[in-house]
């Protein structure tokens, strides 16, 4: 079971407010914006290793939600890399890799967000920070619903609790994540 993509953006975006406005003070409305957007996108990433979920059928060309999708994107990316922008390639094979890889694997693990956090400190490393906290929360949610591999390779999975998608867990989550952003929005932005 996994929660929602939304719920996991949610999560994301409201986990790095909290953390700009508790560690940093008031963050301004655009630099709040751009850390929350970064961190959606870690919040969304472990669950690319499954080919229906939001981030990995987002970022599918064609035939999206199935691995031949996922592959033929990566090979796209791989010549658009060769060709127009050298860093798609890396973006390729990484897409390629998390394909062959079971959902809630090494992408669910302590390896897996070390490993991304390195990879994004050597190309953006201004982002590490908010990617990683979404990156992390994802797994901390993951352990309500099921557990992760937090110590992979070993196969034993922390989980905290056994809700189900879609229940009364992922909805409250929910709901507290956007309802503390839009608190926050509401107050500094209008």
């Amino acid at each position: 079971m996994l929660l929602r993509g939304v719920t996991h953006a949610a999560i994301g975006a409201a986990g790095v407010l909290l953390y700009e406005v508790l560690m940093m003070g008031e963050p301004e409305p655009e630099a709040a914006a751009m850390a929350m957007t970064v961190a959606v996108a870690g919040a969304l990433l472990p669950d690319i290793d499954h080919p229906g979920s939001l981030v990995s059928r987002k970022a599918t060309l064609v035939l999206k939600g199935t691995r031949l999708g996922v592959w033929i994107t990566a090979v796209v990316l791989l010549v658009m890399g060769l060709y127009v922008y050298w860093p798609l390639m890396g973006v390729g094979l990484f897409m390629f890799a998390v394909s062959l890889v079971p959902h809630r694997g090494v992408t669910h693990s302590l390896v897996g967000a070390l490993a991304i956090g390195l990879l994004l400190w050597a190309f953006a490393g201004s982002h590490v920070v908010p990617f990683m906290i979404g990156y992390l929360l994802h797994l901390l949610a993951d352990m309500f619903t099921g557990g992760v591999p937090l110590l992979w390779p070993r196969e034993n999975r922390i989980a905290i609790m056994h809700a189900k998608t879609g229940g009364l867990v992922d909805y409250l989550c929910l709901f507290v994540s956007l309802g503390f952003v839009s608190y926050w929005v509401a107050n500094r932005v209008i």
